[in-house]
């Protein structure tokens, strides 16, 4: 998106993270190259469920979605 001339503001907005967040990426892309950032290494964040409440979350969102 930036290649395709728009601000990280609006690709942060589009894709509903921060633009710090952008910045950030594309920062990770100029000093490491392509290569080195499609690695895959990034490992997400599980948040602060313990396993117990995971299992009842989805049982919940098949209930009532």
């Amino acid at each position: 998106m930036l290649d395709l001339g728009e601000t990280p503001q609006k690709i942060a907005v589009c894709l509903g993270i921060d633009a710090a967040t952008v910045y950030r990426h594309l920062e990770n892309y100029q000093t490491n190259g392509r290569d080195k950032f499609l690695e895959g290494n990034y490992v997400g964040y599980w948040g602060k469920l313990s396993s117990f409440q995971i299992v009842e979350l989805r049982k919940q969102l098949k209930e009532y979605l």
